[in-house]
């Protein structure tokens, strides 16, 4: 179907019934489901912290109450953040629990607000949440740390990620634990929906990939129940609210973003043929909060300048008892991936053995406990439409300009962070279709919703550390130089004008006063780069 723009005549009101069908009687009630009658056994109730009472379904509970399930009570939901943020103590089976619950609520309000006009059958709605529940299943130790750091280190070339871990534990749980197929069979699960749960876990690509579930009343695939647990059309979707809403509440970051009203402002919509989940236009400024909000959090939280080099550490610690402890050889042995918790890190810390490998971690380890980590000295913004060299040139380029520093590209750790509002230097909200009061799809402008909106939707910092805290000052000095020689905002310069020395850490070196009017000169840093060389 044709898109209109807003600035367009809208429409006469559309109406919902060109989807009616008489085989819609056809379809149980969704308050059905298709192996029992009315006295079933009851749903279970969680007491969570961000949604409150949840109603969990049976066979929900069948899987939490499995080792593989119950494994992401050991995995941190924010990994290395709790070392940077003490109430980060939140884990994976929190987060998956009311993922699930806010697909059912999203599925339950999507069959109210169509039924009889759009066809979600029973056996789909439970997939759905049984997708939310198990979608982080095969996260690793310290969450993103394994997928995104470890695994690609510890094993070059080999294209693994969390959502396919999540596939292979899933396939495993149900062989494993008796009763659990059979479970799933009884509520009229077999072999064709446990497919379709690992196809919503993993996501579908709206430009590379198809749909074979057709809607029987409207003959158009049904795109809107890949877009409830991982949305890889908009990003917008039900894992995001969860861990948004739980991450903001646990690090004490505010968020202006409410799903409940999304909830109730989506309707399905034929779209090129595709039945997807369409936006009420008047709520485009809440999903511009949406992805700010992901950017705060990546801002303030996930990206933290603190967790770089305990990223650090932790990679190199368990890089050296890889084999010893079997970590990376996990992830192709679904057994003993079960029992790869968070928990690694204390094995290794209580292991005997003399072997030099594991004393070498064992300190690398112990560093982290004891806060020895390296020195933040400074971070650029080259742009994130600037090439830019990469962490390893960049640390061997501050060391070629040391001069009588002399020093050493092993001596400076270099960690460059992208962030964005979910697509890189795209508008997410592009992808977004809305509708209006006629049920009319449409796009929406940025320019129609405000002017001071994003210009730009991605960052990148350069952040260097200094390894060894008596290295930090010369360090420090050879990234000024480096920035301003490349032509990139040098840090800790104080402004011209500002004759208090108060915005600048830095200004100690010239001595001057941290408060109050004083005769602090501004540090110019040209010819900074000659300094240092004939230093």
């Amino acid at each position: 179907m044709e898109l209109m723009d807003t600035s367009s005549e809208p429409p006469k009101k559309r109406s919902f019934s060109q989807f009616d069908s008489p085989d819609r009687k056809m379809v149980k009630s969704r308050n059905q489901t298709p192996s029992d009658n009315a006295a079933d056994v009851p749903y279970q109730i969680f007491n969570d912290p961000i949604h409150g009472f949840i109603k969990v379904h049976p066979l929900l509970v069948k899987i939490i109450h499995t080792p593989q399930f119950q494994r992401l009570k050991d995995i941190k939901q924010l990994g290395i953040c709790y070392w940077v943020f003490p109430g980060a103590s939140h884990n994976r089976f929190e987060h998956c629990l009311g993922t699930a619950h806010l697909c059912g609520k999203l599925i339950d309000t999507l069959c109210d607000q169509h039924r009889g006009k759009i066809e979600i059958t029973e056996p789909e709605s439970l997939c759905v949440k049984i997708a939310g529940l198990c979608h982080d299943l095969g996260h690793g130790p310290f969450s993103h740390f394994f997928d995104g750091v470890y695994i690609p280190r510890a094993k070059p070339g080999f294209q693994w990620k969390h959502e396919q871990a999540s596939c292979d534990l899933f396939e495993f749980m149900m062989a494993s634990n008796p009763g659990l197929a059979e479970s799933f069979e009884e509520f009229g699960l077999g072999r064709e929906e446990i497919d379709f749960i690992k196809e919503l876990i993993l996501g579908k690509d709206p430009e590379n990939d198809t749909v074979t579930r057709i809607c029987r009343w409207t003959g158009k695939p049904k795109w809107f129940l890949y877009e409830i647990v991982s949305n890889k059309r908009t990003g917008i979707d039900c894992d995001k609210f969860d861990y948004f809403a739980r991450d903001c509440a646990n690090v004490g970051v505010s968020s202006n973003f409410d799903y409940r009203r999304y909830f109730e402002n989506v309707r399905i919509l034929p779209i090129d043929d595709r039945l997807q989940i369409c936006v009420r236009e008047k709520e485009v400024f809440n999903l511009y909060e949406l992805f700010h909000t992901r950017w705060s959090l990546h801002h303030r939280v996930y990206q933290h300048k603190t967790q770089a080099p305990i990223h650090d550490l932790l990679l190199k610690a368990f890089l050296k008892v890889d084999k010893i402890f079997r970590i990376s050889e996990s992830v192709t042995d679904m057994k003993r991936y079960t029992v790869l918790t968070d928990s690694i890190m204390y094995d290794i810390l209580r292991n005997e053995s003399a072997d030099s490998r594991v004393l070498e971690a064992q300190e690398l380890l112990l560093k982290i406990q004891r806060r020895e980590l390296y020195k933040f000295c400074g971070q650029t913004q080259p742009g994130s439409e600037t090439d830019c060299p990469s962490e390893s040139e960049i640390a061997n380029e501050l060391a070629s300009i040391s001069g009588a520093l002399k020093l050493k590209a092993e001596q400076i750790f270099v960690s460059i962070v992208n962030i964005h509002f979910g697509m890189g230097d795209k508008d997410p909200v592009d992808a977004v279709v809305f509708y209006n009061k006629s049920y009319q799809p449409l796009k929406v402008r940025k320019d129609q919703v405000s002017q001071i909106l994003p210009q730009k939707f991605h960052e990148r910092y350069v952040r260097v550390y200094a390894k060894s805290r008596e290295d930090s000052e010369p360090i420090q000095r050879c990234f000024e130089a480096w920035c301003s020689d490349k032509g990139y905002p040098v840090p800790h310069t104080v402004l011209h004008g500002d004759c208090t020395g108060y915005f600048s850490p830095a200004f100690k070196l010239n001595q001057g006063p941290k408060h109050g009017v004083g005769t602090a000169t501004p540090r110019s840093l040209n010819g900074e780069f000659n300094k240092i060389q004939n230093s």
